[in-house]
């Protein structure tokens, strides 16, 4: 009967942890007939989007946003953050 109590609060907790929930929430996307070619967010809602030759970067969850540079031959292809929050760029060559 011991092992029975023991194992309960874990099967509780593995209920709860497949039963989290995602919300997304639609915002206007400032650039119409724009693909977006790469995008990544990190917790503390900073959110980095690559277009075709430019990156924007929105500090509030894609409230607002803000040009990072010219990139006038290059494709942000991916793009990650570190422990530190720094953003890191991977970029394809136009031809």
């Amino acid at each position: 009967m011991k092992k029975i109590i023991s194992l309960i609060p874990l099967w509780i907790l593995l209920i709860h942890a497949g039963h989290t929930q995602i919300i997304w929430e639609q915002v206007a996307f400032p650039f119409p007939d724009t693909s977006i070619i790469s995008m990544k967010a990190d917790n503390n809602g900073t959110i980095i989007i690559g277009l075709q030759k430019e990156v924007y970067y929105s500090p509030d969850n894609g409230i607002s946003w803000y040009p990072s540079s010219d990139w006038p031959d290059y494709y942000p292809m991916c793009i990650g953050f570190n422990s530190s929050h720094q953003v890191f760029i991977g970029i394809g060559i136009s031809a």
